[in-house]
């Protein structure tokens, strides 16, 4: 019998796949994400903790 963490885990693996598949994640992952790039996510994280 499986846990809640792995009946959750397995039924949501494909979105797992699809965020550490993303170009701006790889880019992180392997230290090719453009300055330019990363300096957006920021700016728009900061807007949103701003709000919240």
């Amino acid at each position: 019998m499986q846990n809640w963490y792995e009946q959750t885990r397995e039924k949501t693996e494909y979105i797992f796949q699809d965020i550490i598949n993303h170009d701006f994640v790889k880019g992180l992952m392997n230290a090719t994400l453009d300055k330019d790039t990363f300096g957006f996510y920021v700016n728009q994280d900061s807007l949103y903790l701003e709000r919240v």
